[in-house]
């Protein structure tokens, strides 16, 4: 308890007593509960106290995700991955498909349906929630500090702790702090921006109206349908041309064959599409189907190669449990470990600075050192004022 100020009885803490003896609130033992005055506990036998010790419930009346259990007469949080059982007497794990809603309520059968402001993590199979004054990305693959580091087309909303996706017709401002209707515009098809014009979508896509009212109208760029390819402004079926056409993977042409389809994809023979590996997995030769990376290794960004955890792709970190090269967001730096994305440069490794291209800490080689703030690597003599060069690591170190 908090024992920083002196309150009356009454006031103590629900499953919890005043305590003459100590002149302490006190937490009830398990299977208690606190009466009114607070003047002591009582037993629930044979019932169970609930999840705050205020009341005496039966096994259905625990708290959504708290199970009943009996030798403590009391209703206690399901473990890490764990829902309860429907007879709420015991808990069961999710699947190694599914999470733990944050709650223990119910299984998330992807981490994208993880609860808003929360990641999935893979070890414990639960959905955590992120820290104040975080938000989750719209994938709920982890969180992030900044609305800026919010996926291409989703904006940071502070309610939610989330990064949210904008509706068709809308696209992200520049702060990603809010959407934007594309007014007499299109929203391309990521929602990053809105453009004025049909040809200025994306590849592979059209412009459409989607609303219209007067001389006004709202534009949505739209993916070609699997298969078809986009030309001035609609889309055309590569079977057209030939039962054994493919559509590309920016589906901006047709290839003759399987084997021309690009490297990390697969050819889809139901829909005639050249389609990009899963997370994980790498194209191979023929592109009849993708491989999976084993468990010491990771698909690199273009699905092409299965790397070690350290020789992923620049700015991209090695995303366990799914050996995946993943990118960093615009706002971040990758470590040469690659096993996360950092926020600052100061956060790279001593003797590396962070460049603000690759978004890659990068090792500064003899005769240069990284500067004090890891921002660009310098000569010994530019190292600054009350400050002294390190030999190894090569990293420009101020004096206190």
């Amino acid at each position: 308890m908090d024992y920083s100020s002196c309150v009356a009885a009454q006031t103590c803490s629900p499953g919890s007593f005043a305590s003459i003896q100590d002149k302490q609130c006190k937490k009830c033992s398990l299977g208690y509960v606190s009466i009114a005055s607070k003047a002591n506990c009582v037993p629930c036998n044979p019932l169970y106290a609930d999840a705050t010790q205020s009341k005496c419930v039966l096994e259905s009346g625990c708290n959504p995700g708290f199970y009943a259990k009996l030798s403590d007469r009391t209703c206690l949080l399901c473990n890490d991955g764990q829902i309860p059982a429907f007879n709420r007497k015991s808990c069961i794990s999710c699947d190694m498909n599914s999470f733990a809603s944050v709650d223990h309520a119910a299984c998330a059968r992807s981490k994208e349906e993880c609860n808003n402001g929360s990641f999935a993590d893979y070890s414990s199979r639960q959905c955590i929630s992120c820290r104040v004054y975080q938000y989750s990305l719209w994938d709920h693959s982890r969180c992030v500090e900044d609305p800026l580091s919010c996926e291409a087309g989703s904006y940071g909303n502070q309610t939610l702790s989330q990064c949210v996706r904008c509706d068709r017709g809308k696209a992200t401002n520049s702060f990603r702090n809010q959407c934007i209707t594309c007014l007499n515009s299109y929203a391309l098809v990521d929602r990053s921006r809105c453009v004025t014009y049909p040809k200025q979508c994306e590849s592979g896509s059209y412009g459409k109206k989607i609303s219209t009212s007067g001389s006004k109208f709202i534009g949505q760029c739209t993916m070609c349908p699997p298969g078809y390819y986009s030309k001035s402004n609609a889309c055309t079926a590569c079977k057209s041309l030939g039962s054994y056409y493919y559509a590309n993977l920016l589906q901006t042409g047709c290839v003759k064959s399987p084997l021309l389809c690009e490297e990390g994809t697969w050819a889809n023979s139901s829909n005639k599409q050249c389609i990009p590996c899963s997370f994980g997995q790498i194209s191979i030769q023929n592109r009849s189907f993708c491989i999976p990376c084993n468990s010491s290794t990771y698909a690199s960004l273009n699905h092409t190669l299965c790397l070690p955890k350290n020789q992923c792709d620049y700015g991209t970190y090695a995303k366990d449990f799914e050996n995946q090269c993943v990118k960093c967001s615009l706002t971040e730096f990758a470590p040469d470990s690659h096993s996360s994305c950092i926020l600052s440069a100061l956060e790279c490794e001593d003797g590396f600075y962070a460049n603000t291209t690759s978004r890659q800490c990068k090792k500064c080689i003899f005769p240069t050192y990284a500067s004090s703030n890891k921002t660009v690597c310098v000569t010994k003599p530019n190292c600054g004022e009350r400050a002294v060069a390190l030999e190894s690591p090569n990293q420009c170190l101020k004096c206190k």
